[in-house]
């Protein structure tokens, strides 16, 4: 918490799933691919979430919910 708002680190999450292709979030599936041809490597991942990290993100935010509900 930062002055009672919930802070949550959807960072961490997207790290932690991509470790499991190597630390690559477009190949794992977190991160949209940018839709311009031949563009290089680095900037292959647009900035948004895909479906799947969308999903990523809300579980987070969901888990924060449910332990704030059960802090005291």
């Amino acid at each position: 918490m930062l002055d009672g708002i919930a802070v949550i680190d959807v960072y961490s999450v997207f790290k932690a799933k991509a470790k499991e292709k190597g630390g690559d979030l477009c190949a794992r599936g977190v991160m949209n691919k940018n839709p311009l041809p031949l563009v290089p490597a680095a900037i292959r991942c647009d900035v948004h979430p895909s479906e799947t990290g969308a999903r990523l993100m809300a579980q987070a935010v969901m888990g924060s919910l449910v332990k704030g509900a059960t802090s005291p």
